[in-house]
């Protein structure tokens, strides 16, 4: 039972009373009420403050309790205090910077209020703004593959050409000879380009004329101009002529051969040639001037009958360019090719013959529209004695005129060169590499103009 009296001064007191009225003495200890358990389990863990809040709260609660301070304290310059100012330097925990953010400025420093001159405060320096990530470089964009060049083109862009077939005469009696054939090698001459080397092909003027059409050597038969029309002349179907070609190209060709009366005349097969090479009373028309006659391809095509002509159906198709053919063969009877033999008839033979036979047969062409729009006249002669050549004289505005060109062509250079201006291949002997073929030296002109749009000069 507790004692009801003071132990001070021994005074009465209640039960409940803490303090001695009389004295004032405390009667019981203060008890305060015990904490309450803890829940079993881990402890909860709470978060740190990051380094900037901390910072933030110390400058917070210095400013405070400098203001306080301040308040209720005396000036700091009257003080002991004010003997002795040491600087004041806070420095700011940098903090981390988030990825490709901008940092937050830093917090102002709080200096004490001083009349004199304050310390120096050095705020922290701002965290520099990380460098910003390049951009991942592009892989280079693949180069378009380069386009192939253009190859040059091997002969300018005929349109129009026609081949004139003289017989039997060298270049010296024809070209070289202004006296004997004064619109040829006179007038003519001026007006184009001259091949003084040029040969024919074989010993027969029918043998040049299966080689110009299709680059062959001539059969034993060809040589001898064939007296028989046997297969031994005629070609088989497996020989492909330049006319096949222009044909299966979507072009057109045209033999025009005077004083053949019924388009597309030839003897039967097996047979006798009832039209040799040997003039007769009204009739000077001679199977193998035309070389046409001896393919199969030509004879036993439905086409030989529109394409084998007479001569007078070259003037008609002179008047209508779309009707003139891409390349024209051209040949005159046995009274007007230059041969030495008289024609039966009474009309003079040999190279002056030729020549008046010529004059107007170039000269409508020369005229024509088709001749303007890239055309090309061949002038020669399908056979010369002793292997002399029988030369040749181009007209063509890609030659140039009054020229001569003394290297040695024959006739597959000029199919060669037919074949690269109508972009054709090249058949039978015309694609020997060792062929001469027409370059720069003959499309002197052309080249020339080439070269002025290349270079620009």
């Amino acid at each position: 039972m507790p004692d009801p009296t003071c132990h001070e001064c021994r005074a009465p007191h209640a039960d409940d009373q803490r303090y001695c009225l009389e004295c004032g003495a405390r009667l019981v200890a203060l008890r305060f009420p015990d904490p309450p358990a803890a829940a079993p389990g881990p402890a909860a863990q709470r978060p740190l403050p990051t380094p900037r809040t901390a910072a933030v709260l110390f400058l917070v609660l210095l400013g405070f309790g400098v203001a306080l301070g301040e308040a209720a304290s005396p000036r700091l310059d009257s003080t002991l205090a004010s003997a002795v100012r040491p600087d004041l330097r806070i420095v700011l925990p940098a903090a981390v910077p988030a990825p490709r953010t901008a940092a937050a400025p830093a917090a102002p420093a709080v200096a004490p209020r001083n009349t004199s001159a304050p310390p120096a405060v050095t705020p922290a320096p701002a965290p520099a703004a990380p460098a910003p990530t390049p951009a991942p470089a592009r892989p280079p964009r693949p180069a378009a593959p380069a386009t192939p060049p253009t190859p040059a083109p091997k002969a300018p862009p005929l349109h129009h050409v026609w081949i004139v077939s003289l017989a039997e005469q060298p270049y010296a009696r024809t070209l070289g000879d202004p006296v004997a054939m004064p619109y040829l090698a006179g007038e003519l001459r001026k007006k184009g380009e001259t091949l003084s080397s040029f040969h024919a092909i074989g010993g027969s003027g029918l043998s040049n004329g299966i080689a110009t059409l299709a680059g062959v050597d001539p059969t034993p038969d060809q040589e001898a101009g064939c007296p028989s029309y046997a297969d031994g002349c005629v070609l088989g179907p497996d020989a492909f002529t330049l006319p096949d070609q222009l044909a299966a190209n979507g072009k057109s060709w045209r033999a025009y051969v005077q004083s053949i009366g019924t388009a597309c005349r030839h003897p039967q097969l097996g047979q006798p040639d009832p039209w040799p090479a040997t003039a007769r009373p009204g009739d000077p028309f001679a199977t193998q001037r035309d070389p046409f006659a001896y393919f199969h391809t030509i004879i036993d095509s439905p086409d030989c009958a529109k394409r084998v002509v007479g001569l007078d159906a070259l003037a008609r198709d002179l008047a209508h360019p779309k009707r003139t053919p891409a390349v024209s063969y051209v040949v005159p009877d046995l009274c007007h090719d230059g041969r030495d033999q008289p024609c039966v008839d009474g009309a003079p033979a040999g190279p002056a013959a030729a020549d008046a036979w010529l004059k107007p047969v170039v000269d409508s062409i020369l005229a024509s529209k088709a001749y303007a729009d890239g055309g090309l006249v061949v002038i020669t002669a399908d056979q010369a004695p002793a292997g002399a050549p029988v030369g040749a004289l181009l007209l063509s505005r890609y030659v140039k005129p009054g020229t001569e060109v003394t290297r040695r062509y024959d006739s597959i250079s000029l199919l060669r060169a037919l074949q690269d201006a109508y972009a054709l291949r090249y058949l039978g002997h015309s694609a020997d590499d060792d062929r001469s073929r027409f370059g720069a030296s003959v499309w002197s002109s052309w080249s020339q103009d080439v070269h002025r749009a290349n270079t620009g000069r």
